[in-house]
């Protein structure tokens, strides 16, 4: 829902205008890895109603690989997102059938991955489901992205699976245990705070939003990563989706990170400028002319 600006609590605020698409972060991330120019598959739950049939359609439309379970007598999950005229959003999900997402539920799916492959695992899905997808990869020898959202506390533990993770400003300071980062330097302690408190030894790709990225390498290297100018932020809903999306097409096709980075930042850039999440996800030819056009790489 597009609306004024978010209400206040107890507050009543008019004039918003509803629009009902498909989304969730699983969904988005195939797509627009499809739309970027890989094959792609999805491992979810979904319930057994008119959302589950219009998802899997959806897959079928743009390329993605259905291994969705379905859970009968339970909804789909479903999700309500506010943005305010600058673009900004909010978000509440209901987790419906993604909460019976089990780690049997992975084995399968992920049996035929290997070395070149890269497993991205965002955290709307039950704990224990993503651990089983991080081990699997792992073991299998791919790549292994962990998008840390929504963040909680359980998740802290499965960090040291990933090859590298991509919080944003709240999430760092949720793992560092310590109050958001605003500058640079904040955003480098904070870094250095997260390792420290979880043992993790990967990368991080920590996302700012209008003020780009840093990376922190693991190996004592870190780097700015320059945000890509937009004329126009319409929606930034579809951003991190469009961005970790980009992120693992660029590595699997032997990019490093810091240049898979700045693709992914094109990525995001280009979804803020469209209103929606599905039509904000970039196709491959858009985001070659960007590239193409002077963001360095």
């Amino acid at each position: 829902m597009r609306v004024p600006r978010s209400p206040e609590a107890g507050e009543t605020v008019a004039g918003g205008v509803l629009r009902v698409d498909h989304g969730g972060k699983g969904s988005n991330q195939a797509v627009a890895a499809c739309r970027l120019g890989a094959d792609a598959r999805i491992i979810t739950a979904l319930g057994d109603d008119d959302a589950a049939a219009a998802a899997r359609q959806l897959w079928a439309d743009e390329g993605v690989e259905d291994h969705a379970v379905e859970i009968a007598g339970m909804s789909t999950m479903t999700g309500f997102i506010m943005v305010e005229p600058s673009g900004e959003n909010r978000i509440c999900i209901a987790d419906g059938a993604l909460s019976a997402l089990h780690p049997e539920h992975i084995d399968a799916p992920l049996s035929g991955i290997g070395p070149g492959d890269v497993v991205l695992v965002s955290m709307e899905i039950p704990a224990d489901a993503a651990e089983r997808a991080l081990r699997l990869g792992r073991e299998r020898g791919a790549f292994i992205i962990l998008n840390p959202a929504p963040m909680s506390e359980e998740v802290l533990p499965l960090l040291r699976l990933a090859d590298i993770i991509t919080p944003n400003r709240r999430e760092l300071a949720t793992m560092a245990a310590s109050a958001e980062p605003g500058t640079a330097d904040e955003v480098a302690g904070c870094c250095a705070r997260a390792r420290e408190r979880t043992d993790y030894t990967g990368a991080m790709l920590v996302t700012l939003g209008a003020d780009g990225a840093h990376l922190d390498d693991g190996d004592g290297g870190s780097a700015s990563i320059e945000p890509v100018a937009v004329t126009d932020a319409v929606d930034t809903t579809g951003a991190g989706d469009a961005y970790s999306a980009a992120l693992a097409v660029a590595l699997h096709e032997g990019a490093d990170v810091r240049q898979a980075a700045r693709f992914a930042a094109a990525a995001g850039a280009l979804a803020v400028t469209r209103d929606g999440v599905l039509p904000s996800l970039p196709h491959r030819d858009a985001l070659d002319r960007l590239m193409n056009s002077g963001v360095k790489s």
